[in-house]
């Protein structure tokens, strides 16, 4: 993904959030601005529009088409101007509400229906968002970067849309580290809808559990678990279940030992997310039980499948060499990291850790397979003299490990 500047983006953000009070008549500050720089109406008209438009705009009997508010606004020497389409705002909702609960149908009807209705922002949030839920990578960094070069005639609800969008992509190409950068563009006091917040704090939460800081997932699974009375989304009520239940494996392993259900950890449903099969063969490594047999169907194979994959051959010498025959846009990270796993020369695991590869397993995948091998890098190369190499290593592991300040 090329990044967009975060920090004009917030400061564009900011800049909307003052002007947050919809404002339904543009024309009134087109026609202040007008008279400020002593301009007729057919100044303001030429080769854009005929003058009995304008004036239907100035006295607020239509809103202009984005294009032509562009222009106009160009014309005036006007910078911004919150744009607020009423008519918008309840498709808005709609949109969103399709989008939580990751629902393609609604949101491609939506489209259709509306298609001829919407301007261009709209549409393309619409087009982006479908892309992002039919995980259609191609697309979506297409339709990213048109709203990159647009997104400053959004207005503050499409605004919130777009950054939403942009934390789902970022999450959808295992980049759980700039998902969290570009959460810090808004404002939560802005996201006054629960669905906004819901989805606000679930691809936080995803993104912490990712990155293995269980602790700051914790927090935003509580936050999120507010956030859902009332509504109902079956896959997001299931990860909440797991949410307490992954805190105390990570932090509490006596009280999960002593508090859940006797048989908990040895089941495993094919049909729950393998968020669930990856705790079941944690507490089954924890309390030295079998680990249960791993059968999810080819449409599970997600994430979490490969990230469970990995767990099984670091602890249990799985063979996952099949898993990770070919690569796909979910295998890709732990697909680097099973090769690093099984170089047990240390001067081909040297090679190895300079390379590009590294970089973007530490940007992707959790950090605790990472920690280890650079350790004993640091040592090897430390025992070997070659305290150079070794300095620059943990420096480099210290810069890249942590997660953004």
């Amino acid at each position: 993904m090329k990044n967009v500047d975060l920090m004009a983006v917030k400061k564009f953000h900011e800049r909307l959030a003052l002007q947050k009070a919809k404002v339904s008549k543009i024309g009134t500050i087109l026609k202040q601005r007008r008279k400020e720089l002593n301009l007729k109406q057919a100044n303001v008209a030429q080769k854009i529009i005929s003058v009995s438009h304008v004036s239907k705009i100035e006295n607020n009997q239509t809103i202009p088409h984005p294009e032509i508010l562009q222009l106009l606004m160009e014309r005036l020497d006007l910078k911004e101007i919150n744009i607020y389409y009423p008519e918008n705002e309840v498709y808005l909702d709609e949109m969103m509400s399709a989008v939580f609960y990751e629902s393609v149908d609604a949101l491609n009807q939506m489209f259709e229906a509306h298609q001829t209705k919407n301007d261009i922002s709209t549409q393309l949030l619409t087009e982006y968002h479908s892309a992002i839920l039919n995980k259609d990578l191609t697309t979506t960094s297409t339709l990213s970067e048109k709203l990159k070069v647009i997104y400053r005639t959004f207005s503050h609800e499409e605004f919130i849309i777009w950054i939403l969008g942009m934390m789902s992509e970022a999450l959808l190409k295992h980049d759980y580290r700039y998902t969290i950068q570009i959460s810090r563009v808004l404002n939560i006091d802005v996201l006054k809808k629960k669905i906004q917040k819901a989805l606000f704090y679930r691809i936080l939460y995803s993104a912490h559990m990712y990155l293995g800081a269980a602790h700051a997932a914790n927090i935003y699974g509580v936050l999120l678990e507010n956030e859902m009375v009332g509504l109902i989304h079956q896959k997001t009520l299931e990860m909440l279940k797991l949410t307490d239940r992954y805190y105390l494996i990570d932090t509490c392993a006596y009280t999960v030992k002593n508090f859940l259900v006797k048989d908990d950890y040895q089941q495993y449903l094919p049909e729950h997310h393998n968020l669930h099969a990856l705790i079941q063969c944690e507490l089954a490594l924890k309390f030295h039980q079998p680990i249960p047999k791993v059968t999810p169907q080819q449409t599970f194979k997600d994430e979490w499948y490969y990230r469970l994959i990995l767990f099984l051959a670091e602890h249990d010498g799985y063979d996952a060499e099949s898993e990770f025959a070919e690569q796909n846009h979910f295998n890709a990270p732990f697909r680097s990291m099973y090769q690093l796993m099984q170089i047990k020369d240390p001067e081909q695991r040297v090679r190895f850790l300079k390379t590009d590869t590294l970089l973007m397993l530490i940007k992707h995948q959790e950090s605790r397979f990472l920690v280890k091998f650079t350790d004993e890098i640091y040592e090897y190369l430390s025992t070997h003299s070659r305290y150079k190499e070794a300095n620059a290593a943990k420096i480099r592991a210290e810069k890249t490990l942590s997660l953004p300040q």
